[in-house]
């Protein structure tokens, strides 16, 4: 009881003032385990989800073709390429890469017991955690080992610009720290007995502990995994998520007192905790995946027991008008059956449609329009009435235009 009144006295929950709604993702009923948006690094717009037994790539708008290869974790390599961690504890454990189109594997390295992999940026170096050492490759094919965890059993990793976090477990966590880029690496002064996810998020890391314990709930460390404390007390937490430095997400993998399904907590209000389970099908939350798109329009994915839910809509400021958008214009706006598209910019090859859930329903492929010009028809086919966005890229930059289906 005295870690409910805690929670409780030290809260300001809100759970009005945001519009949003939840749509599926993927093959339905299936136990997700994680899911992986492949644009997120390149231009391939697939999604590949994670469940027990094997994943499912998407392969067409929401096709889905499933791989019965077991994999403890996934990466992008390339636009049609992922590295696939196989870890069963024999001498074919290690780090493969899988072809999208073919299906055809190959090793890249072997190693036992891998835990996670991450990469840190567009085109930064890839980190491969395993029970006995932790690995890195500039370019996701030549792998060299960090000498100083060799022994150590690896099992996540955070990094923020120069600053790099690893989580150690041997019974209990060891967080060991580096602020020049893993030059030189140091533990932390105090943590928490176990750490299962990290995040950056405003120049602080926090960490979930799992455990039904007095100790569980979110921790924060304000010096990049040094000294950590409590920021709140609660069971049953699942997941911590940085939301491209635009909001940190929180959920937990069943109710713990008024706790339960995902939140947007901001601890330098109140703390403040903003929950976004209305009309989320399922709150028991296993991960928690997101993007910015573009600039104010963020994806939200959970993958839960009984499938992946989006939300894409829910964000007040995704009606922001940015100054980039007179380089697109649609007309008719609403669209009724066909509308023309004329885009002011030269832009990449493919022009995506997304709904108001923040789902692909369809893509248009140009040719670069190397007079920096392009207008193109498009017929709206069987898409029902509602909200949608186009979305196109040039480079890394993503700009839109949202329009209305009558």
């Amino acid at each position: 009881m005295k870690k409910f009144i805690l929670v409780i006295t030290g809260f300001f929950i809100l759970q009005t003032g945001f519009s949003y709604s939840w749509g599926s993702v993927g093959p339905p009923g299936i136990k997700a385990k994680d899911i992986i948006l492949m644009y997120e690094y390149y231009s391939n717009p697939a999604k590949i989800i994670l469940v027990d037994s094997g994943f499912y790539i998407e392969v067409n708008f929401e096709q889905y073709e499933y791989i019965p290869i077991k994999v403890i974790d996934i990466c992008p390599l390339s636009t049609n390429t992922i590295a696939i961690l196989i870890s069963e504890g024999s001498y074919s454990d290690g780090i493969y890469s899988f072809d999208l189109e073919t299906h055809e594997m190959s090793v890249i390295e072997y190693c036992i017991y891998p835990k996670f992999i991450e990469r840190f940026g567009y085109d930064g170096p890839f980190y491969v955690g395993c029970e006995d050492c932790l690995i890195k490759s500039s370019n996701g094919v030549i792998w060299e080992s960090v000498p100083f965890f060799n022994g150590k059993n690896c099992v996540g990793m955070v990094a923020n610009a120069s600053h790099k976090v690893v989580n150690v477990s041997e019974g209990i966590t060891h967080i060991f720290f580096s602020d020049n880029s893993g030059n030189d690496w140091f533990e932390s002064s105090n943590n928490p007995q176990w750490i299962s996810h990290m995040a950056f998020y405003e120049g602080k890391l926090f960490g979930v502990f799992p455990d039904h314990s007095n100790s569980s709930g979110l921790w924060v460390s304000e010096d990049f995994g040094d000294n950590w404390e409590i920021s709140f007390y609660s069971d049953s937490m699942s997941d911590v998520f940085n939301l491209d430095d635009v909001m940190l997400l929180i959920s937990w993998e069943s109710s713990f007192e008024n706790f339960e399904g995902i939140a947007i907590y901001e601890p330098e209000s109140t703390p403040e905790l903003t929950f976004l389970n209305e009309g989320l099908p399922n709150t028991n939350i296993n991960r928690i995946k997101g993007i910015e798109l573009i600039d104010y329009f963020l994806e939200i994915y959970v993958c839960t027991d009984s499938g992946i839910y989006v939300c894409g809509d829910y964000y007040t400021g995704i009606d922001k008008q940015r100054t980039d958008n007179s380089s697109i214009n649609i007309y008719p706006n609403p669209v009724i059956k066909t509308t023309t598209i004329n885009i002011s910019k030269r832009i990449d090859n493919i022009i995506y449609i997304y709904n108001n859930q923040g789902v692909i329903v369809d893509e248009i492929k140009i040719e670069n329009n190397q007079n920096r010009e392009a207008t193109i028809k498009w017929n709206k086919g069987d898409l029902p009435a509602g909200v949608y966005y186009l979305v196109v890229k040039t480079g890394k930059k993503k700009f839109s235009e949202k329009f209305i289906i009558l």
